[in-house]
């Protein structure tokens, strides 16, 4: 059963579903996760203008998704560049559409979703090489999409997070794109060792230590790990010169210790931190966006989190 601990508005958004199904095959997961996302997923706001395309990648085209909500102007606005999460396996546009488009309309800032390629099909770094190419299209082509380079940030949930963190020491070590900030939601940073946080969250509806090994089994291989920084940002040899940080966990995630690591790490070299446990709330808890007063508090202030990093 959930989490005692957790907030009765989220315990009542999961419903049944107090662990994932179990499932054959990755991709039945993926379909599952789309179809459960969609099915909870709240109409748009009237002026929202929306448009799919693609950017040129090593691994082919990747699929965006533009937001854009009434009132943004057209030219010159904040940017952030978003990477949804799902294990680097299940995350699609359609299952983070809901989390995305709340993002924008309640920062006012363009969103940029990305479609990184997902494992087991495509295993480490695919989805990271994806995510920094987003971002680097993105900044090349600013007046193209309509947003302002100076005010380029990138975030992410989850696997997500761990991929804008990958982007930004990336785009430190290669000297470009420039990136104003950086919002970490939940993360997963590559922390290897057993967490207090892990033995004591052991009943989050979506997150398990079967799921967390199958899913770094499938990103990474059966070494289920790496020592690269682009796949686990906090093995980095050093989080010097990173642009400032948002880093969001939540109180009742096996994941939250990892954030708190990383924040620390980044804190150590000097990076600008700002580290918030969100109280009573479970991993994957911004899926949830729109379905009670209390999440949508809590929401709101990870998408004013997100204006900042976009130092709008």
């Amino acid at each position: 059963m959930a989490s005692p601990r957790l907030h009765p508005e989220l315990v009542a958004f999961w419903g049944d579903m107090t662990r994932w199904p179990s499932f054959a095959t990755m991709r039945d997961e993926r379909a599952f996760w789309q179809a459960w996302c969609i099915e909870r997923a709240l109409p748009r706001p009237p002026g929202m203008v929306v448009r799919d395309a693609t950017i040129a990648g090593a691994g082919g085209a990747i699929p965006i998704r533009v937001y854009r909500p009434a009132g943004v102007a057209r030219a010159g606005a904040p940017c952030l560049v978003y990477c949804q999460g799902g294990g680097f396996v299940s995350g699609t546009l359609d299952s983070a559409d809901n989390l995305v488009w709340h993002m924008a309309e309640q920062a006012a800032i363009v969103v940029v979703s990305v479609q990184y390629r997902l494992a087991p099909e495509h295993r480490f770094p695919a989805a990271f090489d994806d995510a920094y190419a987003a971002v680097a299209a993105v900044a090349a082509d600013a007046a193209g999409f309509g947003v302002d380079p100076a005010h380029l940030a990138v975030g992410g949930d989850s696997a997500g997070a761990n991929l804008s963190a990958a982007v930004c020491l990336a785009a430190r070590d290669r000297r470009g794109p420039a990136i104003a900030g950086q919002l970490l939601v939940y993360g997963a940073f590559g922390h290897d060792e057993p967490t207090e946080s892990r033995r004591k969250n052991t009943t989050d509806p979506t997150l398990s230590e079967e799921s967390m090994a199958a899913y770094r089994r499938a990103y990474f291989g059966p070494a289920m790990t790496t020592d690269s920084p682009y796949g686990a940002p906090i093995k980095a040899s050093s989080h010097a010169g990173l642009p400032p940080a948002f880093v969001v966990a939540a109180e009742c995630d096996p994941l939250r210790d990892s954030s708190e690591i990383y924040a620390e790490k980044l804190r150590a070299t000097g990076v600008e931190t700002e580290l918030w446990v969100a109280p009573a709330m479970g991993h994957s808890f911004l899926r949830a966006w729109g379905h009670g007063p209390a999440i949508d508090a809590v929401c709101a202030r990870v998408a004013a989190f997100a204006r900042r990093a976009c130092r709008a």
